[in-house]
């Protein structure tokens, strides 16, 4: 019985020791998986991110590309309502000179009220970018048409975004610039790309900084909780866009992945319980079949012995004729062939008990 609870005892480490050892590493990679996962999505993220800025800066260009022309044009205003009504984040195009002898302010703008209420801020705003408004001169210069944010106050900054840039005709040069909405522009005109991008493989959302709050999203619902990673937008850099596994989280995702790797090995493990149950029993069944044979064995020996003894004793004692009678003799012959007998029949059992 020692013999055979050793045996287990192997078995049984054998089968535990994998299982402990997988167990105790798909628990301790949770935060390695994780970050793998993370790392990935910062990828996508960085390359989203840069599609939707160049998408973006080419609206943009194309844009001030049709401002410039409906700014030598004679049908400013009805090409400039236009382009508004067409792209509704627009809320007003401005032109200042820069020289003031050189030509007067023009405006294109479909909100009345608004134009009344905040030009004065955008003129005083564009009157202090002195700096900012010689450095895209040189750029004009050079040929290059750079467009730079225009700073406004805190009580605008939160609903309109200021664009400005530096035209030409034949009155001089002026400072153009847009005012826009940002959320619309976010949601009219960036959202079919989020969500051509997208393609329903993970999620994309913006969200506005200063109160966290979601203003576009792939999918209907908010997936504030879902987006696991966020950049700034370079156009509207109080916004950022953020990416985050589709219908889910990044920590639901690992734990997924952990739960089916951990199903896995219990399968493994009851496949393996029941091939080391089996094991266990045939090594069992034939451990004590040997020694049923070796305590066989040794019985039978002993078994053997005695009519063996007999035979030898009572054959030398005829050979040597020192049986004085004949009914001596025959009763010696019949010792002899009774226990020739009963050694046939312990042979034949043995040889039987071989067999099976």
């Amino acid at each position: 019985m020692n013999a055979i609870r050793r045996i287990a005892l192997i078995l049984t480490a054998v089968f535990l020791i994998p299982v402990l050892f997988f167990s105790a590493y798909e628990i301790s990679s949770l935060s390695r998986d994780e970050k793998m996962i993370e790392s990935i999505y910062q990828k996508q993220l960085e390359a989203i991110l840069f599609s939707i800025n160049q998408y973006s800066d080419d609206l943009i260009g194309n844009w001030v590309a049709r401002t410039e022309n409906l700014l030598m044009s004679e049908n400013l205003q009805a090409g400039g309502r236009e382009l508004m009504m067409v792209n509704t984040p627009l809320k007003l195009i401005f032109s200042y000179p820069l020289q003031s002898e050189s030509g007067r302010s023009k405006f294109i703008y479909l909100d009345t009220a608004f134009f009344l209420s905040h030009e004065p801020e955008f003129a005083a705003r564009v009157a202090a970018q002195q700096e900012e408004i010689a450095q895209l001169v040189k750029y004009k210069k050079s040929g290059f048409q750079k467009t730079a944010v225009l700073p406004l106050s805190d009580s605008l900054r939160t609903a309109y975004l200021g664009l400005m840039f530096v035209t030409e005709d034949e009155t001089g040069q002026s400072i153009t610039g847009f005012i826009l909405d940002p959320e619309a522009f976010v949601e009219d005109l960036m959202g079919p790309r989020l969500q051509q991008i997208s393609e329903n493989q993970f999620l994309l959302a913006v969200t506005r900084k200063s109160d966290k709050h979601q203003i576009y999203s792939t999918q209907l619902r908010d997936s504030t909780s879902s987006v696991i990673l966020q950049k700034d937008l370079w156009l509207i850099p109080d916004y950022s866009i953020g990416i985050g596994p589709l219908g889910t989280s990044l920590s639901k995702i690992v734990r997924e992945r952990t739960k089916t790797n951990l199903i896995l090995l219990l399968g493994m493990a009851v496949v393996l319980l029941v091939a080391v149950f089996l094991a266990f029993r045939s090594v069992r069944q034939e451990v004590q079949l040997a020694q049923n044979k070796a305590e066989f064995v040794s019985n039978v020996s002993h078994e053997i012995r005695t009519p063996l003894a007999l035979i030898s004793m009572f054959a030398e004692t005829l050979e040597m004729g020192r049986v004085p009678t004949e009914e001596k003799k025959n009763e010696y012959y019949s010792i002899l062939h009774k226990e020739t007998q009963r050694l046939t029949a312990i042979v034949n059992k043995i040889l039987n008990f071989s067999q099976t």
